[in-house]
């Protein structure tokens, strides 16, 4: 699209490092919101994920956004010792 071609020639003449990353950001926000994606196949796998980790949704590419996770400390009486 050229909204998305603007994008990527505002990057290229960019004139630091971070104005360059903000743009491809906004660039790469763009394409998939407006990407029409069309899954031809799907393996099947498992994920398994322990109650402790909050903030892990998959989506459908199984991606995770790890920034957003968060694990919860152990409860000490759930500690045992090895002895």
């Amino acid at each position: 699209s050229s909204e998305y071609d603007q994008l990527l020639n505002q990057a290229q003449a960019a004139f630091t490092l971070d104005d360059a990353k903000n743009i491809y950001h906004k660039a790469e926000s763009f394409l998939l919101n407006e990407m029409v994606a069309i899954p031809l196949l799907r393996d099947a796998s498992g994920i398994l994920v322990s109650p402790r980790v909050k903030g892990y949704p998959l989506s459908p590419w199984d991606i995770c956004d790890y920034a957003s996770l968060s694990v919860s400390p152990i409860e000490k009486n759930r500690v045992q010792s090895a002895s």
